[in-house]
């Protein structure tokens, strides 16, 4: 992965590092943010877990998953 953008790698892996204004920012539904190549849209849980059942989520901050 040398020579990428940090979070064009990270998206190669299914992980996309966002800050903490960043995550500020995805709150209101419908808002947009831009990471290297990547859009992020916010969408409601029920649009987002439509075809499958929510899953783990990391908590780097604490190292858990929830």
């Amino acid at each position: 992965m040398t020579g990428q953008p940090a979070a064009e790698a990270a998206v190669g892996t299914y992980r996309l590092p966002l800050t903490r204004s960043q995550l500020q920012t995805l709150r209101t539904e419908g808002e947009r943010i831009r990471v290297g190549a990547v859009t992020v849209v916010s969408v409601p849980d029920a649009a987002h877990y439509s075809d499958r059942p929510a899953g783990p989520i990391y908590m780097p901050g604490r190292g858990e998953f929830r």
